[in-house]
C-alpha cells in the first residue's frame, strides 16, 4: 500500500497541516500492523516447531528401547511395535513409563496417527517388516530406516513405499551394548559386565549419526526429526548411502566380526589395561543377525572374511616358524655348550697329560745320573782318585 499526493512542490520542502497529519498516520497504522503480521507468524511458526512428534519405533532390540526411552525423555509421544511377538501383554523394557507397546498384531492401532516411523530391525528382515506394514498407514508420514548399511534398505523403501512417503536413511552409531562399568586409573582399567544386559551409553555426544535425506516432502519434520540427535550433540554426518556403504560398510563389518570372534573367548579380569576394555566394548552388544546381514548385503564382506583367514592363517604360521626358530637356537646354544664343556674337559686332560709327562720324564733324569756315578760292580771297592792299583798299572 501507498500514498500519492498529487501536486508540485519545491525541491527539500515538507509536507504540513491535514496531508502531513494523514501520511503519518497511515505510516504507523502500516507498520504496526506489519509487525503484529511478522509476529504472529513468527508465534506459529514456533508454535509448530514446538509441536512434539508423535514416532513409532518398529523393532524389538537394545536400539529400540533406547530411541524410545530418549525420545520419550524429550517430550515426543512415542509408541513400539514387536514384530517378533503376538503376544497380548508386552513389556516395557526400556524402562519408561510414556512408551506405549504394541504387539504383531496391533500394527494398524501402532500406525494409527504418526508422524515418523523409525524402522530398527535386522537387515534380514527388514524387506519382509516394510511388506507388513499396509501401504494406507504409510501414506504422508516419515519412515526412517535405522540399519548398519544404507544401500539396501533404500531400495526396499524406494521400490515398497509410494511416492507420497517420505524417507530418511540413517545409521546412529550410539554404541548401543552389554552392560558394563569400567573405572579407569593411569593404563589399567577395572570392567565388570552383566551378561545378556542390554543398555547404550547415557550420552550421545561425539557419537556419529550418518543421515540421507532420500525422499523428503514435509521439510520441517524431517528437520524436527534430526534435530533430536543435534540437541544431544551428535556428530551429523550427511551423505548418499552409496557413500556411507563404499566409505563405512568395510569397517562397520570387520568390527562385528572380530568382535564376535573374541566374545566367546573373552575372560574376565578384574584388572586390564585401557585397550582391553576397548577390546571389550568392541565385542559387548554383538547380534548374530547383524553380521549375518552386512555379510548378506555388503558385496564386499566374502572377500574380507577371505582375507581375515588368510591372515589368520599367515600369523599362524608366523608364530609357528618363530616358536621353531627360538627353539632350534636354544638347541644350538644347547649344542654349542655341550662342545665347549667337551673341548674345556679335552684341554684340561691335555694339560694333565702334560704334566705327567714332564713329571715322568724328570724322575728318569734322575735315576740316570744316580746310576752313571755309582760302582759296576759289588766286588769292586772305589779307588781314591791319584791312587791306582797296581792290576791297573
Amino acid at each position: 500500500d501507498f500514498l500519492r499526493v498529487l501536486g508540485s512542490y519545491p525541491q527539500k520542502s515538507r509536507l504540513v497541516g491535514p496531508v502531513h497529519e494523514a501520511v503519518e498516520e497511515l505510516k504507523h497504522m502500516v507498520h504496526d500492523e506489519a509487525v503484529s503480521l511478522i509476529s504472529s507468524d513468527v508465534a506459529a511458526a514456533n508454535k509448530e516447531e514446538e509441536q512434539p512428534l508423535r514416532i513409532g519405533i518398529v523393532g524389538n532390540g537394545p536400539l529400540t528401547n533406547h530411541l524410545a526411552g530418549h525420545f520419550a525423555r524429550k517430550q515426543h509421544s512415542v509408541s513400539c511395535l514387536d514384530t517378533t511377538s503376538n503376544d497380548k501383554t508386552v513389556e516395557n523394557d526400556n524402562g519408561e513409563g510414556d512408551v506405549t507397546y504394541y504387539a504383531k498384531f496391533q500394527i494398524t492401532d501402532f500406525l494409527r496417527g504418526l508422524d515418523v516411523i523409525v524402522l530398527a530391525v535386522p537387515l534380514v528382515d527388514l524387506e519382509d517388516v516394510v511388506l507388513s506394514l499396509p501401504p494406507a498407514s504409510l501414506r504422508g508420514k516419515l519412515v526412517v530406516e535405522a540399519c548398519p548399511l544404507n544401500v539396501h534398505p533404500k531400495k526396499v523403501l524406494l521400490n515398497h513405499c509410494g511416492t507420497d512417503v517420505d524417507i530418511l536413511s540413517t545409521n546412529p552409531m550410539l554404541g548401543v551394548g552389554r552392560s558394563h562399568s569400567i573405572s579407569s586409573s593411569g593404563s589399567s582399567a577395572y570392567i565388570q559386565t552383566v551378561p545378556d544386559v542390554m543398555v547404550a551409553p547415557s550420552s550421545w555426544e561425539g557419537r556419529p549419526f550418518v543421515y540421507e535425506k532420500v525422499r523428503v516432502a514435509n521439510m520441517k519434520r524431517a528437520d524436527l526429526y534430526l534435530r533430536i540427535f543435534e540437541e544431544a550433540r551428535c556428530q551429523m554426518v550427511e551423505m548418499t548411502a552409496d557413500q556411507h556403504d563404499e566409505s563405512m560398510a568395510d569397517a562397520e563389518f570387520v568390527t562385528h566380526l572380530v568382535g564376535q570372534l573374541v566374545d566367546p573367548i573373552m575372560p574376565p579380569t578384574p584388572v586390564s589395561t585401557k585397550e582391553y576394555a576397548s577390546l571389550c566394548e568392541v565385542a559387548e552388544g554383538l547380534d548374530e543377525d547383524v553380521i549375518f546381514g552386512m555379510f548378506k548385503f555388503h558385496p564386499g564382506a566374502k572377500e574380507h572374511l577371505m582375507k581375515l583367514r588368510e591372515n589368520l592363517a599367515r600369523m599362524e604360521r608366523h608364530l609357528a616358524a618363530k616358536e621353531a626358530y627360538h627353539a632350534a637356537a636354544t638347541e644350538m646354544k644347547h649344542q654349542d655348550r655341550q662342545r665347549l664343556i667337551a673341548e674345556t674337559k679335552l684341554l684340561l686332560q691335555e694339560i694333565v697329560d702334560a704334566n705327567n709327562k714332564k713329571n715322568d720324564g724328570g724322575g728318569v733324569s734322575a735315576m740316570a745320573s744316580a746310576s752313571d756315578g755309582a760302582p759296576s760292580n759289588e766286588g769292586e771297592k772305589a779307588v781314591p782318585p791319584g791312587k791306582q792299583t797296581k792290576q791297573s798299572k
